[in-house]
C-alpha cells in the first residue's frame, strides 16, 4: 500500500466484523478450505455475493402485469412465466443492468420505497430465495 494511503478508501480491502465462534488465532491456522466453509457459515460470504438476472429470461408489462418470460433453454425448463410484484419489478430491473449484492438492492428498495433498511434487507432476502430458486436471477 503506498505510503498515507489508506486501506478504508482502498476498493480492494474490505473490513468483515468477526461474530463467529474462533478468535482471530484460531481463523489464522484453517486450511484455504476450511476457512471457506467457517465464512460461509457465519454469513461472511454473503454480504459480498453477487447475484444477476437470468439472460435467458425477458420481463415484459402485459395487461398491467410485469412478467418474467422464459426464453432459450430457460423455456425448456420452466413452462409457465412468473409475475413480478412492483418492487421485484425494482430488483430484476437493477439485477439486468449488473451484478448486485443484497445490501445494493437494498439500497434500491430504501431509495425508492423510503422503507428502513431492516425491512428492505428482509424483502430482498425473500426475492432473492425465490428468484434464485426458480431460476430467473443467479448467482455469481
Amino acid at each position: 500500500m503506498a505510503k498515507g494511503k489508506s486501506c478504508w478508501g482502498d476498493p480492494d480491502c474490505h473490513l468483515v466484523s468477526h461474530i463467529g465462534p474462533l478468535t482471530n488465532d484460531d481463523i489464522a491456522e484453517l486450511s484455504d478450505a476450511e476457512l471457506e466453509r467457517y465464512l460461509t457459515q457465519n454469513g461472511y460470504l454473503e454480504e459480498k455475493r453477487l447475484y444477476r438476472a437470468n439472460p435467458d429470461f425477458i420481463v415484459r408489462k402485459i395487461a398491467g402485469e410485469t412478467l418474467a418470460v422464459p426464453t432459450g433453454t430457460a423455456a425448456h425448463e420452466l413452462n409457465a412465466a412468473i409475475i413480478l410484484t412492483e418492487g421485484g419489478a425494482l430488483l430484476w430491473d437493477c439485477l439486468s443492468r449488473s451484478p448486485q449484492t443484497r445490501a445494493d438492492l437494498s439500497g434500491a428498495l430504501q431509495r425508492t420505497y423510503d422503507v428502513d433498511p431492516e425491512t428492505a434487507a428482509r424483502d430482498v432476502s425473500r426475492f432473492l430465495e425465490k428468484a434464485v430458486g426458480e431460476g430467473i436471477v443467479c448467482q455469481m
